[in-house]
């Protein structure tokens, strides 16, 4: 085998090589996140988010044509389903206690 045709084989296999490697490195999946309230989540997690139309909903992030993108479930956010308690009232004593030099008298007025 002559000096040029080394050189060609060791060409093709250099160029070869190099098209592999450049390939390997286009398919490593790229580092999208989605965006919300000035914070990044990655692709797959799940976040509530507010909406002005609706009470908080429950979207996933994941990539629809090759763009991030927030997707909206059918299920609740967590926080949604909690019901606040309603307020309940305050006993008031029949009999003043007395106060301590370190209390503070806390005097509820309605007929502001």
């Amino acid at each position: 085998m002559g000096q040029s045709a080394f050189r060609t084989c060791l060409m093709v296999l250099l160029i070869t090589t190099a098209g592999f490697l450049l390939s390997r490195q286009s398919l490593a999946a790229p580092s999208c996140t989605c965006r919300y309230a000035g914070q990044s989540f990655q692709i797959n997690s799940c976040v509530c988010i507010t909406t002005s139309a609706v009470s908080p909903q429950m979207a996933c992030c994941g990539m629809v044509v090759n763009n991030p993108s927030w997707t909206f479930t059918k299920s609740p956010c967590p926080t949604a389903e909690q019901q606040l308690k309603s307020a309940q009232p305050v006993e008031i004593a029949q009999t003043p206690a007395p106060l301590g030099a370190d209390a503070y008298l806390l005097i509820d007025r309605k007929d502001k």
